[in-house]
């Protein structure tokens, strides 16, 4: 019951991404030949609506800020 948020700001260590148009509900890792990023591209009649980074491996991922607004 705080009146603040929490945000945490990170940085994502992307390299070979696996561009999909529609979801996988099935993917537990990155494809055969791609890092362990798999990235959802918001197609127009299908899918999500916005870009959006499967990070699989947590090592990959920076936090930079932690916001409390």
């Amino acid at each position: 019951r705080s009146r603040y948020r929490a945000m945490l700001m990170c940085r994502v260590l992307a390299a070979k991404a696996k561009n999909l148009t529609q979801p996988d509900h099935n993917l537990v890792a990155a494809p055969a030949g791609f890092d362990s990023h798999v990235h959802v591209r918001g197609a127009p009649g299908g899918g999500p609506s916005y870009d959006e980074l499967l990070v699989c491996d947590n090592n990959q991922i920076r936090p930079l800020y932690l916001v409390v607004y």
